[in-house]
């Protein structure tokens, strides 16, 4: 993986998906769209605010979250969530072409 791109995965900046999700659409948006809401709905359901619209965790660096504990607890889990849906849709699409 190029340093560029591990720099893109560590800061939460999402333009790295496009070319991921550009390259196999029907098998990567649909896990990026349930991880996505499941972290979003984590956030609301701990009373987390954010005073950045799109912060990542570059707003916990500036202390622009409410509650930090769990707004991380929910990005995890969203991140968790993500790799393992992904995981799976990729390799039930391996296993059909073969």
């Amino acid at each position: 993986m190029k340093p560029t791109v591990r720099l893109v995965l560590k800061t939460s900046i999402t333009e790295g998906a496009i070319p991921f999700a550009a390259s196999n659409p029907l098998r990567v948006i649909p896990p990026l769209f349930i991880s996505s809401g499941v972290a979003g709905a984590l956030s609301m359901v701990f009373d987390c605010k954010s005073k950045a619209p799109h912060g990542g965790i570059f707003a916990l660096l500036v202390g622009a979250v409410s509650n930090p504990l769990m707004y991380i607890i929910a990005l995890i889990a969203g991140t968790f969530i993500g790799a393992f849906l992904l995981m799976i849709s990729l390799n039930l699409g391996k296993k059909k072409e073969n």
